[in-house]
């Protein structure tokens, strides 16, 4: 969540959808994009999402296209929509899938909830114009690192507890189906009370206190804070089936995160993985190539759009 990660997160959103075919398909497809939609406007901001969406030589949509979002979030800032993300290296629309980037507002601006209820509303939105984007609102894997990994597991969170949905679409599910957490927290009591933890937590949990932190600073009100915003508490036999890769030697989002989260998801029977990269850090390419990592994480989705 550190700044640094900022810079392969921005290297990744920078490229555009440009996808080059799947050896082997039956039939390739081309990427219509769509730029800057706003999929919610609060009393500060239009916030945006781009969608690629695959079609025919003759501009027809695909019918039922599975829909791939990719969390545009370091340390919770998010200046906009980027280009997909990890999504955007393994030719998922030239295979018949839509690949979304999907913007919040930004802690530098607001707190939470304000980031988890962007995206929750993002999930909503997708679904409501399913029709409209012909997309399987069925089948939404949802993905991001860090931050960006953090509010992808929030949206595995079951509908029963309908927690964090507000303003438009309420008739849609906010519940991503497929998850693919690079790294993120997901239990900040479990952070914050081990250890003077990385800096952006505290402001994101609504204390802005940062420098010069200690132990003694962690209040009964902050802890009720972190336990609300963590993943880890809202985990049930209907959360969404989670893939979680992390780096051994990551130092801003510390290993037990992944592992605890992971060990949770399985003792309520939720499918579920977790990847280690013994040599991995806070950064994506770091924790495998590019087809080593694809090839699981499509194992695990299982679809066949993205099957080998």
């Amino acid at each position: 969540m550190k700044r640094r990660s900022f810079l392969f997160l921005a290297l990744l959103c920078a490229l555009s959808f440009v996808f080059s075919p799947a050896p082997g398909s039956a039939k390739e497809w081309k990427a219509r994009i769509l730029r800057n939609i706003t999929y919610k406007t609060t009393d500060e901001q239009e916030i945006k999402l781009n969608i690629a969406l695959p079609e025919d030589s003759e501009g027809n949509l695909r019918e039922g296209a599975p829909l791939f979002v990719w969390i545009d979030s370091g340390c919770w800032y998010s200046k906009g929509p980027g280009g997909g993300g990890f999504w955007g290296h393994f030719g998922l629309i030239s295979r018949g899938c839509a690949v979304a980037s999907v913007a919040t507002r930004s802690l530098e601006n607001v707190c939470f909830p304000a980031q988890i209820e962007d995206v929750k509303a993002a999930i909503r939105f997708l679904r409501a114009h399913a029709d409209e984007y012909k997309i399987d609102k069925n089948r939404i894997c949802v993905s991001g690192a860090s931050s960006g990994g953090h509010l992808a597991n929030m949206l595995s969170m079951s509908d029963d507890q309908r927690l964090f949905d507000v303003g438009d679409n309420l008739e849609e599910s906010s519940q991503a189906n497929v998850v693919i957490n690079f790294y993120g927290p997901t239990d900040f009591v479990n952070a914050v009370s081990r250890t003077v933890c990385t800096s952006c937590i505290y402001p994101a949990l609504g204390d802005p206190k940062v420098h010069g932190r200690t132990m003694d600073d962690v209040t009964p009100e902050l802890l009720e804070s972190a336990k609300k915003y963590s993943p880890i508490t809202y985990v049930t036999e209907k959360t969404t089936p989670t893939f979680t890769l992390h780096g051994a030697m990551d130092s801003t989002v510390g290993l037990s995160q992944a592992a605890l989260y992971n060990e949770a998801l399985r003792l309520a029977k939720v499918r579920c993985k977790l990847f280690i990269s013994n040599t991995g850090v806070h950064s994506i390419q770091t924790l495998g190539s590019k087809d080593e990592l694809g090839s699981m994480i499509f194992e695990f989705i299982g679809w066949d759009e993205v099957k080998e």
